[in-house]
């Protein structure tokens, strides 16, 4: 990071800190490239077998929708749950507009 992007700010984070994964290697969440089939069914199960016990698995899942996070589990959902959640209008709005707080036009 060049220092010249948004800074973030700490109270959008903090929820992170109670994250059950705050400790859990990473490729748990990532899928390393080439994973196909079982492999990536396996790693996505233990994955969200970790997320369904953590306790700001909402804030997780509402964070990854709101900055359209592309890749990995977030919240319980993979990126291609988050992308048809994003397309699904929802009373005039996308699940996007909704976890960004906007309203319908």
């Amino acid at each position: 990071m060049n220092g010249t992007g948004p800074r973030p700010i700490a109270t959008l984070w903090e929820w992170q800190e109670s994250a059950a994964c705050r400790a859990a290697d990473s490729s748990r969440f990532f899928s390393p490239t080439g994973e196909r089939g079982e492999a990536r069914r396996e790693r996505e199960r233990r994955a969200r077998a970790l997320c369904d016990v953590c306790p700001v698995r909402e804030e997780c899942a509402r964070f990854a929708l709101t900055i359209g996070e592309e890749h990995g589990i977030w919240g319980g959902t993979t990126s291609q749950e988050r992308i048809a959640e994003l397309r699904r209008p929802r009373g005039g709005r996308s699940r996007a507009d909704i976890a960004a707080g906007r309203e319908a036009a």
